[in-house]
């Protein structure tokens, strides 16, 4: 794709993660993010008149199909090891030893412990992290935080998009050493950044990624409370969408001290089979955070299946992230077990099939020209075009609030036929490239 252009070829194209990286590094300060209501997500905007076609946006937008490969090369000096995982070091299942963190995280509290005792031991100054902002509670607010106060507001995943990147400018226009948190398309924006930035590479010496499948889009929370409020964006006053324990619940309070929740298992069965996932996370093909230092998930296995507290998963790639997790180890600040690289894979697979097999099949069947390169090479069976149909017609049935009735029923329906599509599809060559 050129690089000459601007941000709106990946708009016009579908390919914006809505991640804010553009706005970040415009050098004329011509693009703004706005929320595109009627589909949920944020869009990048150009003001034609201040824009210089230079085509920076371009060079750092995730969204490109460029080759993976290059940056990984870049960052972690050598190809892929791993088809499926990329780079990695050791693969770990843990959590917080502090109970109060590790049981209002979304699993384990890893994340947070690792940031507060990066903080506290002087290896970062700040976080860029997450928190849902307090003015508007549906909706999203990346921060800077530099206290373990503020690291704790920002703790449970945020099922709505997050334009994370925006503040990559206050980065570098601020001394200090700082972490990033983020989804692989973030972390990808920040790695393609820092290839350009100097500055931004030496600032940022931890790159947290969150396991991810796809986010949902701002419909979905609409989707969500519809059937406990009248009138959700007025009436909301708190919003969590994961804690409580493992794998938790969706909770919300209104301006008259009402509080309702909803377990995330009911909501992850329509979470799991896309509705109102954004069309862009249909053909990313990275559930790993693969450009990460540290990558975190859920830790999905059968043997921690009655673990009501939470436990992570995580994978390091370099030798500076292993020893940050080993000194936290041995401080008695996290609790790690060793895992196997088949049981990270185990962990994750259902996604792992379908970001590494179905999304080419996706890509296919709903867009146009030649698979790009970073969708990878595992070619899709009859079964992974079944999943990408199945998929692609419950975005569509999301997308139409007239039909949003037929959601709850159509999980109940879908949730076996997505097992035995999913079994079918990691019955063969694909369970040998782990």
């Amino acid at each position: 794709m050129s690089t000459t252009g601007t941000i709106q070829e990946i708009v016009l194209n579908e390919l914006c993660t809505g991640c804010g990286t553009c706005v970040a590094f415009c050098p004329k300060s011509a693009i703004t993010l706005v929320r595109d209501y009627e589909r949920g997500i944020y869009v990048p905007h150009v003001d034609t008149e201040s824009c210089h076609p230079c085509g920076i946006c371009l060079r750092v937008c995730p969204g490109t199909m460029d080759d993976p490969g290059d940056l990984n090369r870049a960052i972690f000096g050598t190809k892929q090891e791993n088809g499926l995982l990329g780079s990695i070091l050791c693969c770990y299942s843990g959590y917080s030893t502090d109970e109060g963190v590790r049981y209002s995280a979304s699993s384990g509290g890893l994340v947070s412990q690792i940031l507060i005792f990066a903080l506290e031991h002087g290896i970062i100054d700040g976080a860029l992290v997450t928190r849902m902002n307090e003015k508007k509670p549906l909706e999203p607010e990346p921060f800077i935080a530099r206290s373990r106060e503020e690291i704790l507001s920002a703790v449970g995943s945020k099922y709505c998009p997050v334009p994370v990147n925006v503040l990559l400018r206050d980065i570098l226009s601020q001394d200090g050493k700082f972490a990033v948190v983020g989804l692989p398309c973030h972390i990808r924006g920040v790695r393609k950044a820092e290839m350009i930035y100097e500055k931004l590479a030496k600032r940022i010496v931890l790159h947290i990624g969150l396991i991810c499948s796809h986010t949902l889009n701002f419909l979905a929370t609409d989707f969500l409370l519809q059937p406990y409020l009248t009138n959700v964006g007025s009436t909301v006053t708190r919003l969590r969408y994961r804690g409580h324990g493992w794998p938790g619940f969706l909770t919300a309070q209104t301006a008259d001290g009402e509080r309702f929740s909803l377990p995330f298992q009911k909501f992850g069965r329509m979470h799991i089979l896309h509705f109102f996932a954004p069309r862009r996370c249909l053909i990313c093909a990275d559930q790993s955070c693969e450009l990460a230092d540290l990558s975190f998930g859920d830790a999905w296995l059968t043997e921690f299946a009655n673990d009501k507290v939470g436990r992570s998963v995580v994978v390091s790639r370099n030798l500076k992230a292993e020893a940050i997790l080993q000194q936290a180890r041995e401080e008695h600040i996290v609790a790690l077990d060793n895992l196997s690289r088949d049981s990270f894979v185990r962990s994750q697979r259902q996604v792992l099939c379908f970001k590494k097999k179905t999304v080419r099949a996706h890509y296919r069947l709903n867009y146009r020209g030649g698979i790009p390169s970073y969708l990878g090479s595992i070619e899709p069976t009859l079964p992974d075009y079944g999943l990408a149909a199945l998929f692609h017609f419950n975005n569509q049935i999301a997308s139409r609030r007239a039909l949003w009735r037929l959601i709850y029923p159509l999980t109940h329906f879908q949730m076996p036929l997505l097992k035995l599509l999913s079994r079918l599809s990691t019955g063969n060559d694909f369970s040998r490239e782990s």
